[in-house]
């Protein structure tokens, strides 16, 4: 899932750039959908965070692992 977050990032700075220094890009990509890899990655680690939370390490040194 990090992976995910680190390639999303880095498309969604390789187009903007794209856009700044190619005006015509926007034909090629819209503006609108450029976000959208980096947004999924956001619910996606918003989701996970909620439903799996944090793990606790006090439990993980209760058990003897750390």
């Amino acid at each position: 899932m990090a992976l995910w977050g680190v390639l999303t990032s880095l498309c969604e700075g390789f187009w903007g750039l794209a856009y700044l220094f190619y005006p015509n890009f926007g034909t090629i990509l819209s503006a609108n959908w450029y976000e959208y890899p980096l947004m999924n990655f956001d619910l996606l680690l918003c989701l996970w965070l909620l439903f799996r939370g944090l793990r606790s390490p006090n439990k993980h040194l209760a058990n003897g692992q750390g």
